[in-house]
């Protein structure tokens, strides 16, 4: 009966595997039988040797780099302000307004901003991602920490807790879904804002994963463009599930800070 449970929770677990085996099956077998150009689609077999290159791997480290640190950076002042703004009335009316006319700017808009303030450089990089992650962490929370209902916010205040009492144990555990879902969004935003900036902004020896991708296919190296593709896709749903694993231990906290979500 235990081995039985055992292989059911094994293939369960094998399910998500299914569909990109079955598109790199379909992929090698279509490059085969020619059924598709191999001077614009090459077979999954011949990525495999560009996925291990060096060069590729070190330019994924940099993206990696400037990624992590702009979402932190962004992130941390996203769900501060968002949750701060939410509770905290004259500082709602002061801010909110200007923080609603600049969120919705295109955030390709705020590249030669920055571009005169820090120069190029990789500050410009990781402020560029911490920015876009910014404006979207701070929407979400504000507006999730703004639906918490007010029994438990008026509940806190008649047992005298301080705003920032307030924040920890009753605002943050019933916002921790839409602080979570911001934080994978931001994520998803920050691959793509950061390929823009390294393209635009090329370093000799650091140029990161969007320039090597953007830069292979210019110069028709289809396996390698390929190759940073796949690679920048393993990379990031591997942290988006990691962040699924941080998330259920996040959630505990937050039952047990006596607030269900």
């Amino acid at each position: 009966m235990t081995g039985t449970f055992s292989s059911r929770h094994t293939l369960e677990k094998l399910i998500p595997l299914i569909a990109p085996a079955f598109v790199v099956a379909f992929g090698e077998v279509a490059v085969r039988l020619r059924w598709v150009p191999t001077s614009q689609f090459p077979a999954p077999s011949a990525i495999i040797p560009a996925i291990c290159s060096w060069p590729l791997l070190q330019d994924l480290g940099w993206t990696c780099l400037r990624v992590a640190s702009g979402v932190l950076l962004g992130t941390t002042i996203g769900i501060c302000t968002g949750l701060y703004l939410s509770q905290n009335k004259p500082a709602d009316r002061m801010f909110s307004l200007t923080v609603r006319f600049l969120a919705p700017i295109p955030i390709i808009i705020w590249l030669p901003f920055l571009v005169i303030f820090l120069g190029i450089g990789e500050a410009t990089k990781i402020a560029f991602v911490a920015t876009g992650a910014f404006f979207l962490v701070h929407v979400h929370c504000y507006h999730s920490a703004k639906e918490v209902d007010r029994l438990f916010t008026e509940l806190a205040s008649i047992y005298e807790k301080g705003l920032l009492a307030r924040l920890w144990h009753v605002v943050a555990p019933a916002s921790t879904g839409a602080i979570f879902t911001a934080v994978r969004l931001s994520i998803a935003l920050g691959w793509v804002v950061v390929a823009f900036s390294e393209y635009n902004m090329q370093e000799t020896g650091r140029g990161g994963i969007g320039m090597y991708i953007l830069q292979t296919s210019s110069l028709g190296k289809i396996e390698e463009k390929f190759a940073g593709m796949a690679i920048l896709g393993i990379s990031g749903a591997l942290i988006d599930y990691g962040l699924v694993l941080l998330e259920r231990h996040v959630r505990n906290w937050a039952n047990d800070s006596g607030h269900t979500i």
